[in-house]
């Protein structure tokens, strides 16, 4: 009897540990770990008041000496966000773009790309003084490997078939409100056959083309990653050149195009 009495203590305390071990796993978030994408909620700014910027995102952008990009903090229907600013002048007609990006390699991109990227954004409803087009104001977010680009549009327009150098994937996405969509590259790379990158950069995407005079807005709360969901609807386009989109054609600039100026984010004006 003494030693019957002797266990049950030991084997009571293995069965709490046990007990509080499952219970752990169940309440656990799906995904646990650093981030794969740095300063996911765009919390980490520096700098005075006027030329704050983000610490852990390198802005970048191409313009017109009439234009003007800008990135702050913002408050959007009670969300906390990135605010991306283009006002397009329309002097010269050709577009203006910015890139926030970071660079991933190791076990946060092998994070990435074992989970889908969840998103919370909004854009403005694009005026464009009457004059939108499926190229007047493109919003999304891009990777690219250095062989390969993927991007992902934000649009409520329909896409149609056009001839481009790079993989678009566009979600159905409402402007004026805030939405959330899934990112998943590996499906994306996989549909492409694409091998798997090793290192990447990735970026929100924000242009404004020529003719869309004004001042146009994009907004990210977070990103998140997530367990993967149903497969988006993509459009593959595999040629190499067009008439319509803008994002091939700014990676054609040279150095004949002085009147446009690559800025980073400490030249930020």
């Amino acid at each position: 009897m003494r030693s019957y009495k002797k266990l049950v203590a030991p084997v009571s305390v293995l069965l709490l540990i046990l007990v509080a071990g499952l219970a752990f796993f169940n309440v656990r978030p799906s995904y646990v770990g650093p981030d794969p994408i740095l300063d996911p909620s765009f919390q980490l700014w520096v700098g005075d008041p006027g030329s704050r910027r983000l610490m852990l995102w390198d802005l970048e952008y191409v313009k017109g000496p009439s234009d003007s990009v800008s990135l702050q903090e913002a408050v959007v229907g009670g969300k906390k966000a990135v605010e991306l600013l283009i006002a397009q002048s329309g002097s010269d007609s050709q577009p203006v773009y910015a890139y926030l990006k970071q660079t991933m390699d190791g076990a946060r991109l092998a994070d990435l790309l074992s989970y889908d990227v969840g998103v919370w954004l909004l854009a403005e409803p694009c005026a464009c003084n009457g004059t939108i087009t499926q190229s007047s104001v493109i919003f999304g977010v891009e990777v690219n490997d250095g062989l390969h680009t993927l991007t992902f549009v934000f649009s409520d327009l329909d896409a149609q078939a056009a001839i481009l150098a790079h993989r678009f994937v566009y979600l159905s996405t409402q402007p004026g409100t805030w939405t959330y969509e899934h990112l998943n590259v590996t499906e994306q790379y996989k549909l492409a056959n694409w091998t798997l990158p090793q290192s990447i950069t990735f970026s929100l995407v924000f242009e404004v083309g020529g003719l869309a005079v004004g001042t146009h807005r994009a907004y990210v709360n977070s990103f998140q990653a997530t367990k993967p969901q149903v497969s988006t609807r993509s459009l593959d386009f595999s040629a190499t050149s067009r008439s319509d989109l803008l994002l091939s054609d700014l990676r054609l600039f040279s150095s004949n195009n002085l009147k446009f100026l690559a800025f980073s984010s400490k030249g930020l004006t």
